[in-house]
C-alpha cells in the first residue's frame, strides 16, 4: 500500500515540476503515473547502489555530489517513459533538487488526511 501512494506522490510532483521546469516535459496522466511508478523502483533499486559506488567522491564533496547520483536516477526514470522527456544535465540538476522540495510539501499535505 506505501509503494502504491508513493508512486501517486511522485506522480503528483512530476505534474507539477512540470509546470514549473521548462525542461522537463510528459504527456499524458499515463505517462505521469508510468514515470512515478519507474522513479519509486529506481529509487528502491538502483540508487542505493549508486550511492554506494559514490561514496567516497560524496565524502569528499561533503555530500554535494548526492545531487549528481539524484539527477542520474530522474535521468534513469525518464529513461524508461517514452512519453516523458528530460533536458540535459543541468536540467536534471535542477529538476532533481525541485523535485526534492515539491515531493516534501506534497508528502505532508498527504500525510496530515
Amino acid at each position: 500500500m506505501k509503494f502504491i501512494a508513493q508512486v501517486i506522490i511522485n506522480a503528483i510532483t512530476f505534474f507539477l515540476v512540470d509546470l514549473i521546469l521548462p525542461g522537463i516535459h510528459v504527456n499524458g496522466i499515463i505517462a505521469y503515473i508510468a514515470l512515478g511508478f519507474a522513479f519509486a523502483l529506481v529509487n528502491m533499486f538502483i540508487k542505493p547502489i549508486l550511492n554506494l559506488i559514490s561514496l567516497p567522491i560524496n565524502i569528499i564533496t561533503l555530500g554535494l555530489f548526492s545531487f549528481v547520483v539524484n539527477a542520474i536516477v530522474l535521468r534513469i526514470s525518464f529513461g524508461f517513459v517514452s512519453d516523458a522527456s528530460i533536458g540535459g544535465f543541468w536540467v536534471s540538476i535542477f529538476g532533481a533538487i525541485l523535485f526534492s522540495i515539491v515531493n516534501k510539501f506534497v508528502e505532508d499535505i498527504f500525510k496530515k488526511k
